[in-house]
């Protein structure tokens, strides 16, 4: 495979829009394209980037409008989805990724404790959404929350 087109980083999260993954003993994605976004770079870094599988090709994308490390992604349908995360104080936000268009949108923000290293997934109808920390550590979240799928 071809190495990540950006800066080498770390903290990053990525989404998958439209995909079908199959994985064994190895690794087989069967079509489509993923996104990388964010992450530390020795700065923090909003960069997208879209890898397609096919072509095995890596292309920059329209930047999230918020740098951002240890920040939670999801994709729905043709959407990408990033919250949370760190700049360096923790973040609550939510940010939509519509790859029709390559634009970004501010979503209404959720009521939870901004937060980094938070973890999501999705379950039927439903986007869940928790854990994590504040920048420093020291304070670790056992909340989660439930929301109907965006």
């Amino acid at each position: 495979l071809n190495d990540f087109g950006g800066s080498a980083r770390h903290s990053s999260n990525a989404f998958l829009i439209e995909n079908k993954i199959v994985a064994s003993n190895t690794f087989k994605e069967t079509s489509g394209v993923a996104y990388v976004v964010a992450g530390h770079d020795g700065y923090f870094d909003g960069e997208l980037w879209k890898y397609d599988s096919k072509e095995d090709t890596w292309e920059e994308m329209s930047s999230l409008p918020m740098n951002r490390f240890s920040s939670v992604a999801f994709g729905i349908g043709t959407k990408g989805y990033v919250c949370t995360g760190g700049n360096p104080s923790s973040i609550a936000d939510f940010w939509m990724y519509d790859s029709t268009q390559g634009t970004w949108e501010a979503l209404d923000i959720p009521p939870f404790y901004p937060r980094q290293s938070a973890v999501s997934f999705k379950i039927d109808k439903f986007i869940y959404l928790g854990a994590g920390s504040d920048h420093s550590g020291l304070e670790v979240y056992p909340d989660f929350w439930r929301y109907k799928s965006l």
